[in-house]
């Protein structure tokens, strides 16, 4: 009996289209659901069958890498077992400006086996076999290895370490663009048109500029207006236009651009440089033509290269000051990190992140003494020195707030977007531990919810441009801060939901030292709570030493009284010095080296601004510090650390009471 669909005019089955139907419904089930998220390409289709995402832990990474998948049941195997096979030139092409790792599968229909290459090792034989590879219409690829489970799941280390390793180069890349912005079009200001070697300098001295500002495609589009015969052998337009190339995807234009920048590199100064090794590393290695071995060899390599060193000389110096062990205070930090930014050439991204790094030490000193001279107040301790102390913090207060301004002003200027986002991290942190002192000393945490609800949202902004840049450290710092915020608001749904996101980026990312201070933030080491023990210590510390305290105050009032009898001893040509906090002293010119071997003053810049003030004034120096680098009272009372400083008093005013120095009253 005929069947009425005999008779109807239909389309006829593909059996190419069937194979490779077949060959995708037997790949697919290789891809783990919970490691790998597949997206099969079905709009306009130029060469790409999957792009699959890698997960971790059940999050996804959007670290990804891309498949083409062949099927043939017509081809024999090569006396090795391999099979070989033909590739659109274009499609190869295609795949390397993806700028992520690829691979081309074939499926064997005969055997039922899947056999792979890697595109980056193609790209290495192909250049080998053949210099002008990309000039012909199709490659002649081999196929030799089964691709399995054991595959698949090296295909998921290996792409998940070049994700990382990718990440940190872009990372890199995003601290070290030179400060060179500006528009450019293609008329000067009498709308004229430029002539091509104008132009082209105008690239040249604009185009980083241009790039920090998201305008690549405006770089190559207006290099296609210029001869590359008049850009050959300027290698600083050659890198811009790599790096725009780079941006856009278009990886071997960019390789190309880097490879003719080469070849004069003597014309490139310092810096740029630093930025054609970066970006060499970003081009090969998204090209496969870098391993990770190679990879990181070449990253070392540019740690110690180029202006990178100006933020390595920066991060040591937060490093010292922050270090407790260290008698390093704020205005000498500030002095060495002038030396830094005072050099010839500095660009002006270094200069904004000192600036940034200073705002975030001052602004920590300044919440510290204010919570250090608040606890002296809670105790009734309304001494001149802490009277004077706090009329500084307020007045310090100001000063920050000023200098935010003026910092902030310059990096909107500059257009140095990375510094500023920085900036306004340290900011919010700063008002948040204001907000955090203000509810200690005063119990008035219910006041405080609005404002750091508020710094909160603000805070978020900042975390999105982390993520749309790809900078995790500091998204891991905006998140850090974001959880103790919702710590403090006692949000504990949202608390819970970030601690998880919080641990998964840093397992993923093997940020060790991130993740061994977030630890101990999750088991309550919150900035709310050490600023309270803090707090607390320091009453109860306070209390317990005053009374050792005062038997040391007692022994110095007693070497006192003493010098009220020895009032004759004291020469006709002396100098005077006031020590704080037990007064000022008289004592012989010719005595000065015994005075700075009992403060054990050996700074020799210290030393010659005493002797000059010592002809003109009475210099003062506060001998609570361990260590005298600095002449003035400094922050006065606030420099004493407990019992400790008090026994050091004692000690040097013994030592100037054997030597002479008489303690004298104004006059």
């Amino acid at each position: 009996m005929k069947d009425f669909l005999d008779g109807m005019k239909l389309p006829n089955a593909n059996e190419q289209e069937e194979l490779e139907q077949l060959s995708i419904d037997k790949l697919r089930p290789l891809f783990d659901p919970a490691r790998f998220q597949i997206r099969e390409e079905t709009y306009r289709d130029k060469g790409v069958d999957f792009d699959i995402e890698l997960k971790y832990n059940g999050k996804h990474t959007n670290f990804r890498f891309l498949i083409q998948l062949k099927a043939t049941d017509t081809i024999k195997s090569n006396s090795d077992g391999s099979y070989s096979k033909s590739i659109d030139t274009a499609n190869i092409q295609y795949l390397l400006n993806s700028g992520k790792p690829s691979y081309y599968i074939l499926y064997h229909k005969k055997s039922d086996e899947f056999y792979y290459s890697n595109l980056g090792d193609f790209l290495r034989t192909i250049k080998d076999k053949a210099k002008e590879w990309d000039s012909q219409r199709t490659n002649t690829l081999r196929f030799k290895r089964e691709f399995n489970e054991k595959v698949v799941n090296s295909i998921y280390q290996s792409v998940l370490s070049y994700g990382k390793n990718f990440r940190k180069l872009n990372e890199k890349i995003a601290l070290s663009t030179k400060d060179n912005f500006g528009k450019i079009s293609i008329t000067d200001e009498n709308l004229n048109f430029y002539s091509e070697n104008e132009l082209r300098d105008k690239l040249e001295q604009f185009g980083l500029g241009l790039v920090n500002e998201g305008n690549s495609k405006l770089i190559i589009s207006a290099s296609n207006s210029i001869s590359k015969s008049l850009y050959s052998k300027h290698p600083k337009f050659n890198l811009v236009l790599a790096i725009a190339n780079y941006n856009t995807g278009n990886m071997l234009e960019a390789l190309s651009n880097l490879k003719t920048s080469r070849k004069h590199l003597e014309k490139l100064d310092k810096e740029d440089l630093g930025l054609h090794q970066y970006f060499t590393a970003a081009v090969k290695y998204s090209l496969g033509l870098l391993n990770n071995n190679e990879y990181s060899d070449l990253m070392d390599s540019i740690e110690e290269s180029s202006f990178i060193q100006y933020y390595v000389e920066i991060d040591k110096l937060g490093r010292k000051h922050s270090d407790s062990t260290e008698n390093y205070s704020l205005p000498l930090y500030k002095k060495e990190l002038d030396k830094i930014l005072n050099k010839e050439n500095i660009p002006n991204t270094i200069i904004n992140l000192g600036n940034t790094e200073y705002y975030k030490y001052w602004s920590l000193d300044i919440n510290i003494r204010n919570l250090q001279n608040s606890m002296l107040l809670s105790k009734k301790v309304s001494s001149p020195q802490v009277i004077e102390a706090g009329h500084k913090i307020l007045k310090q207060i100001k000063a920050i707030e000023a200098f935010h301004e003026k910092t902030k002003k310059k990096i909107v200027n500059d257009k140095d977007y990375f510094n500023y986002w920085l900036l306004e991290t340290h900011r919010i942190n700063y008002h948040f531990e204001s907000f955090l002192i203000d509810a200690i000393i005063y119990d008035r945490k219910k006041s405080n919810i609005e404002g750091v609800k508020f710094l909160l949202s603000e805070l978020r902004k900042i975390r999105n441009k982390y993520e749309q840049i790809g900078h995790i450290e500091n998204q891991v710092v905006c998140m850090t801060y974001e959880f103790e915020m919702l710590d403090f608001l006692k949000m504990e749904n949202e608390l819970n939901k970030l601690e998880k996101e919080i641990s998964g980026i840093l397992e993923l990312y093997e940020l060790r030292d991130f993740k061994r201070r977030f630890d101990l933030i999750v088991k309550g080491s919150t900035k709310s709570k050490r600023l309270t023990e803090f707090y607390e210590e320091s009453k109860r510390n306070y209390d317990n030493t005053i009374k050792e305290v005062k038997k040391y105050m007692d022994k110095v009032a007693g070497l006192d009284k003493k010098d009220l009898k020895r009032q004759n001893l004291i020469p006709k040509e002396t100098y005077s010095i006031e020590l704080f906090p037990i007064g000022l002293f008289s004592f012989s010119k010719d005595k000065r080296q015994d005075f700075y071997n009992i403060m054990e003053i050996t700074d020799l810049e210290l030393i010659n601004q005493l002797e000059n003030m010592f002809k003109f004034v009475i210099p003062r120096l506060n001998i609570f510090k361990p260590k005298i680098v600095e002449e003035g009272f400094l922050n006065g009372v606030l420099e004493y650390e407990g019992i400790n400083s008090w026994k050091l008093v004692y000690e040097r005013r013994k030592k100037l009471f054997k030597e002479e120095f008489i303690k004298t009253e104004f006059n």
